[in-house]
């Protein structure tokens, strides 16, 4: 008898496992409209997956086509393997019924499922019609499925993943240590290194690989003593990334100063660039940075903004938010300056991609109507001006982490615009920076290999030294209100740091790549 679709109506689309992946699946399905089921045999887990589903549903949505009849006919059960590398011919021992093996195949997402990327494969008697249909309900949710030809022992992706996760391996193995902050090494820790062994041994079983410099050095030296990954507290590729980087011992000041930071933590904003691990395709750098909001007393992240192209710098004044993209190259004027209200509506341009090239450094200046920022690729640029203003300080770049940097002061207004003075030379890589006019103090991030003191004062050499040591730091906010200095990094952490004490608390930290930060006042 052909194979026909009844219906769907009301029937669910159940979800085997509420981890990490199967909790993205489950939420890809719920934001397309469909009534899913999500099993797993731990209660928490099953508990953190409806918790991220309500989290993160708004993401999924900017991908569903426009709203159309979901009338779909649907089979008795499709059972559908998301294995990147286990055929689900596998499978078939235990079935049976010739009519339940039509019905069984791979439908792998990619991770993260945001990606949208979803390869579908034959379990070698799988139905031809079954693929039609899925890609149709796919789509519907936002995705972008493709179908293989024939079967694989993993899909086109996963093949290619695979030989670079070996190499990682045998580089390792071989002691050359190189580690990328935003490459493939930190998405095997994502992933967990005792998945990625799982996976490597099937290869090596089914094509007869050699494993000797590749997964059996993995177990030997990272499984055999716990380290995981990012789901170990003994870390993985990298030392683990929740705990805090404090000082190793904290005098009476600086523990004081770190129940400070926990008692007043306010509500801040910073960018996600678009490069960590939620990039799967270099292409989608255009759209795939974000403004997420930190709750300054749940923890909590959201995202308030997404689909912004390298998003740098950061500021708020009044009930919006204001922010500079330097756009996908820096070759070209594809830059902008946005603003939208803090809870990321009203999105509105303000200088469009035309008008300036790699906008970064931005301030925002109420009392006087002012956004003034600056331009890697052009001269110091100040729009929107009205009425006079202080001397601004702006570093200069030299060549990457050449000690030929330098941060320069000028007036903003033509009145007092006499000249540009030298301020500090000779470093590494500044980046983003802030005055203390209370204290006279300069406060600067540098994301050089071995970076100087992070403050100075503005009449005398240089002195203090907080947050030091930082995977290149970025973004820096001063709130002297609260005693803190808020900083982000490319290696996907936010931290604060006691003025007073120089104590170190990481606020969050992930595989995403951090640039500018704000705090609302």
């Amino acid at each position: 008898m052909p194979w026909a679709t009844p219906t769907i109506g009301s029937w669910p689309i159940a979800v085997l496992g509420a981890g990490v992946l199967g909790r993205r699946i489950a939420c890809v399905f719920v934001t397309g409209g469909y009534n899913v089921q999500i099993r797993d045999p731990l209660a928490e887990a099953r508990q953190a997956a409806v918790q991220y589903i309500n989290d993160n549903k708004h993401e999924y949505t900017k991908h569903l086509p426009a709203a159309k009849d979901k009338t779909h006919l649907f089979p008795d059960c499709i059972l559908a393997s998301n294995s990147s590398s286990f055929k689900s011919r596998l499978m078939l021992d235990r079935v049976a019924n010739p009519a339940r093996r039509r019905l069984i195949c791979n439908v792998h997402f990619t991770m993260p499922p945001l990606t949208r990327t979803v390869e579908l494969m034959t379990d070698g008697e799988t139905e031809p019609g079954v693929f039609p249909f899925l890609t149709e309900i796919l789509e519907g949710c936002g995705m972008l499925p493709a179908t293989a030809r024939r079967e694989s022992t993993g899909f086109i992706f996963n093949r290619l993943w695979a030989a670079v996760k070996r190499e990682i391996m045998i580089t390792l193995a071989e002691d050359h240590m190189f580690r990328s902050e935003i490459g493939p090494y930190r998405f095997m820790d994502q992933i967990g290194l005792d998945t990625v062994a799982f996976i490597k041994d099937n290869y090596i079983q089914a094509r007869g690989l050699d494993g000797t410099l590749a997964v059996d050095w993995l177990r030997k030296e990272y499984l055999a003593q716990g380290r995981l990954g990012l789901k170990s507290d003994k870390g993985g590729l990298y030392p683990p990334r929740t705990q805090p980087q404090a000082p190793p011992v904290q005098s009476p000041q600086q523990l004081q100063g770190a129940q400070k930071q926990q008692q007043q933590q306010p509500t801040l904003y910073f960018l996600d660039v678009g490069l960590g691990g939620n990039l799967s395709q270099l292409d989608e750098v255009a759209r795939n940075g974000k403004i997420l909001r930190h709750d300054g007393r749940t923890a909590e992240v959201t995202t308030v903004v997404s689909g912004q192209p390298a998003p740098d710098s950061i500021d708020m004044a009044g009930d919006r938010m204001y922010w500079t993209n330097t756009g996908a190259n820096p070759a070209v004027r594809d830059g902008s300056v946005m603003s939208s209200r803090l809870d990321g509506s009203d999105v509105q341009t303000g200088i469009p991609a035309d008008q300036v090239c790699t906008p970064k450094q931005l301030v925002a200046v109420p009392s006087r109507k002012q956004l003034n920022f600056c331009d890697r690729h052009e001269v110091l640029a100040q729009r929107r001006a009205a009425g006079k203003a202080d001397a601004l300080l702006q570093w200069a770049p030299g060549p990457s982490k050449s000690g030929q940097d330098r941060i320069f002061r000028t007036g903003l207004t033509a009145e007092n615009r006499s000249g540009i003075e030298l301020v500090f030379n000779g470093l590494p890589e500044p980046i983003d920076l802030e005055i203390g006019s209370e204290e006279s103090m300069l406060y600067w991030t540098d994301r050089g290999e071995h970076p100087p003191p992070a403050a100075a004062r503005l009449t005398a050499p240089l002195s203090g030294n907080h947050c030091a040591a930082l995977p290149r730091p970025i973004g820096l906010k001063l709130d002297l209100k609260r005693r803190q200095i808020f900083v982000t990094d490319l290696g996907g952490s936010v931290y604060s740091d006691d003025v007073d004490s120089g104590a170190k608390t990481v606020l969050h930290s992930d595989d995403a790549c951090y640039t500018g930060i704000g705090d609302q006042v």
